[in-house]
Formats: structure tokens, sequence, C-alpha cells
């Protein structure tokens, strides 16, 4: 699970920047996330993930 609040700025401002549901999915995840550009990395993967099979 993603301790946000041992996130630096930049990851908890790009975090809060994200779907809500993007949110509760890195939330629940039990992948830990520790930096903005592991959290774009995520959302990237994803994003196409969801692109491809709509």
């Amino acid at each position: 699970m993603t301790n946000l609040d041992a996130l630096d700025a930049s990851a908890k401002d790009y975090f809060y920047s994200l779907p809500q549901l993007i949110q509760e999915q890195i939330i629940e995840s039990s992948v830990t996330y520790s930096s903005k550009q592991e959290l774009e990395k995520y959302y990237k993967l994803i994003s196409n993930n969801n692109s491809v099979t709509e």
C-alpha cells in the first residue's frame, strides 16, 4: 500500500491530479509507489491498457 504521507510534494501533487478511481486503485494496491515517476508510469500503463480494451 502506498503511504501518501511518505510521498514528496511533486508526487503528492501528481497523485491528487489523477482521477479519483485511479487514486483509489493506487491506495488499495499491494504495490508501494514512492515517487512521481512511479505514479506516472503506473497511470500511463493503465491508461494504455484501457484504451486498447475500449
